[in-house]
């Protein structure tokens, strides 16, 4: 994932396109493009940028930004794979200390949060994408985009909430599992994967295909 600025159009600017239609075009779908893909980005540079403070200062699990949280959660353990209902990796993850469910201490409290208000985190066929972060200072995140496949409301309600996640990459099933196996435990040294959010249900009801999340992630 190319890191650079994204050149963004502004309305009146000069263009060498051939016509205003064209420059339309171009200026629609490179908002388009970031309009999408800016939560992907802005966490990665997050992360990116608290690995490179945390290897010089040597200061380790220093907390996220708070408007990253809303779409960040560490993954807290690889759950096994089901065919229901859709064939998909289950995946526990830690919710942020300020999102509600986190704060609520009974199962059937949970339950009823997920079940009534929690609909906006991690929705069905949403767009998500697991990082792996760099062990080494200044090296690049591995990225598995993925959807959202399965997200029954007592598994969300657990300690750690569990999600099933269809991978774009099949072959990404198994390096995927490997990854998340050999984390270190939630506050251990060890760098863990992240589970980022980029899009809710409404955008992502026609799942991009390779080649268009090429051109999504490049400038």
């Amino acid at each position: 994932m190319c890191m650079r600025q994204p050149y963004l159009p502004r309305k009146g600017e000069e263009w060498q396109l051939g016509s205003p239609e064209a420059a339309l075009l171009d200026r629609q779908f490179r908002l388009t493009r970031e309009d999408m893909m800016r939560p992907l980005t802005t966490s990665i540079k997050a992360l990116l940028s608290l690995n490179d403070e945390s290897e010089s200062s040597g200061k380790v699990n220093r907390p996220l930004p708070p408007d990253i949280q809303r779409n960040t959660f560490p993954i807290s353990a690889f759950k096994g794979v089901t065919s229901q209902p859709r064939p998909c990796l289950k995946i526990a993850i830690w919710l942020p200390d300020s999102h509600r469910a986190a704060r609520l201490a009974k199962t059937k409290e949970r339950e009823a949060f997920w079940k009534d208000f929690g609909r906006n985190t991690l929705p069905l066929d949403s767009l998500v994408c697991l990082v792996s972060q760099p062990k080494q200072q200044g090296g690049k995140p591995l990225l598995f985009f993925a959807t959202v496949a399965r997200r029954d409301i007592k598994e969300l309600a657990s300690e750690a909430p569990v999600v099933g996640l269809a991978l774009y990459n099949k072959q990404d099933v198994e390096k995927v599992s490997q990854l998340i196996g050999q984390q270190g435990a939630r506050n251990s040294d060890q760098k863990q994967m992240m589970l980022i959010q980029v899009r809710g249900r409404a955008d992502a009801k026609r799942e991009p295909d390779r080649q268009q999340l090429i051109l999504c992630l490049c400038p």
